[in-house]
């Protein structure tokens, strides 16, 4: 509907953006991944893999312009933060 073009979610979804479950929210809400078309950096670096996962995102509602998107430096946490432009 109308509210969800509107809309921002955003947090640790614990799941990369190749997830059936990821693609299943987005096919479900209509709403779009703010990093398409711009940064897939790992969000999430863990100690015991050689490697991090994209697992924190922001998604947004039709209505919304994504005119930026990146991940930020590193702030204590074994999260990085993700940041994303939008215009309303």
């Amino acid at each position: 509907g109308a509210e969800v073009e509107r809309t921002v979610l955003l947090g640790d979804f614990n799941c990369t953006p190749w997830s059936p479950l990821f693609r299943d929210l987005l096919a479900t809400t209509g709403m779009r991944d703010s990093a398409r078309g711009f940064d897939l950096s790992p969000t999430w670096a863990s100690r015991w893999l050689p490697f991090g996962l994209k697992i924190d995102h922001i998604l947004v509602g039709r209505a919304i312009a994504v005119t930026d998107h990146s991940i930020g430096d590193e702030v204590g946490s074994d999260h990085f933060p993700v940041v994303a432009d939008l215009q309303f």
